[in-house]
C-alpha cells in the first residue's frame, strides 16, 4: 500500500500504463486511418473495429491529450479500485462512446463511411468515475488531497475543452 495525495493506493497502475503504451506504439507504427481500418476490419462496422478505435489517434496532440488525461486520472482510479474495475470501466465507456457516436452519426448525418478515432470516451468515463469518487469521499479526504484531486479533474476537463 502506497499513499498518494492522502489516499492509499493498493494496486500498481499496470493497466493504464499498458493501454497508454499500446496507444503510443500504435500511433508511431501506423497512420490513423490505416490503424482504424486494418486493425478492425475492411468494413468499419464490426466490434473489432470499434474496440481498436480506442488505440487510433488523429494526430500527436490528440494522442498526447488522451494519454496524459488517462494517466492523470487512471493511475489513481486503478490504484484504488483494481485492474478489473479499471479495465471494465475503460472498455465499457470507450466502446459505448464509440457506439453512441456511430449511432448519432448514422441517425442524423448521412450514413456513409466514417472513422472512429481516439480514447476520448474512455477518458471521459474515467473522469466521470473520478468526479463521483471526489463527491462520495469528499469528507474523508484531507484539504491537500481535495485541492490536488479537484485541480487534476479541472485540468483534464479544461485541456480537452481547449484542444477540441
Amino acid at each position: 500500500m502506497w499513499p498518494t495525495a492522502g489516499l492509499p493506493l493498493t494496486h500498481a497502475p499496470v493497466g493504464v500504463v499498458v493501454v497508454s503504451l499500446l496507444q503510443v506504439i500504435a500511433f508511431l507504427a501506423l497512420e490513423p486511418a490505416d490503424l482504424a481500418l486494418h486493425l478492425g476490419s475492411d468494413a468499419p462496422s464490426g466490434w473489432v473495429y470499434v474496440a481498436t478505435s480506442l488505440f487510433a489517434h488523429l494526430d500527436a496532440a490528440h494522442l498526447t491529450s488522451n494519454v496524459a488525461s488517462q494517466l492523470a486520472v487512471g493511475v489513481v482510479f486503478e490504484g484504488m479500485h483494481g485492474h478489473a474495475r479499471f479495465a471494465t470501466l475503460y472498455l465499457l465507456t470507450g466502446i459505448g462512446g464509440a457506439l453512441l457516436y456511430r449511432a448519432y452519426y448514422c441517425l442524423w448525418l448521412a450514413p456513409r463511411h466514417f472513422y472512429l478515432l481516439g480514447a476520448s470516451a474512455a477518458v471521459y468515463g474515467l473522469l466521470s468515475a473520478y468526479a463521483a469518487h471526489l463527491y462520495l469521499n469528499w469528507a474523508e479526504m484531507g484539504v491537500f488531497a481535495r485541492r490536488a484531486w479537484f485541480a487534476v479533474a479541472l485540468f483534464v476537463a479544461c485541456v480537452d475543452v481547449v484542444m477540441y
